[in-house]
């Protein structure tokens, strides 16, 4: 499969290395399973995403979330009230700041972020040996670092 990735885009003139038509391959895969995994729980891809960076960040507020996923924070209020409303995600008064909330997910959302680090886990079990698990995980910190700091040079698009 990483072999059709490269080729498709050699026959568009577009030269990819094999480190980024595998990384390209990897992101779409990864999009697939999150797709999936957001439906068996009833969700949106972009909701079910939400979910875990609540559950990976005790006490975030919708701002904190809103950056996260890149959205306005009126995009990410409407993110949240879906999230409440379905019994994933639970709001309650931020007692440093009386006029936003923290988030918390619930059982139900708990247990769809358990569904994904069980697929998660098993597929890296199943790839990554032990012995270089670390090495590994080292990398994607650093390409993750890299990104953050390619993104950070680019200059925020200015709305008229």
């Amino acid at each position: 499969m990483l072999r059709d990735v490269a080729d498709g885009h050699r026959t568009t003139g577009i030269e990819l290395s094999a480190p980024l038509a595998a990384f390209m391959r990897l992101r779409r895969e990864n999009d697939l399973l999150v797709a999936a995994l957001a439906r068996d729980h009833g969700l949106h891809a972009p909701d079910f995403r939400a979910v875990a960076f609540v559950r990976f960040t005790p006490g975030v507020t919708p701002r904190g979330l809103a950056e996260h996923l890149a959205l306005s924070l009126s995009a990410t209020t409407a993110v949240v009230d879906r999230l409440v409303a379905a019994g994933y995600v639970l709001r309650s008064p931020n007692p440093d700041d009386g006029r936003s909330f923290r988030l918390a997910v619930t059982t139900a959302g708990a247990e769809a972020v358990e569904d994904a680090i069980e697929l998660y886990t098993a597929a890296f079990e199943e790839v990554v040996p032990a012995d270089r698990r670390d090495e590994v995980a080292a990398t994607f910190v650093d390409i993750a670092d890299a990104l953050a700091a390619a993104a950070a040079e680019r200059t925020p698009p200015t709305h008229a």
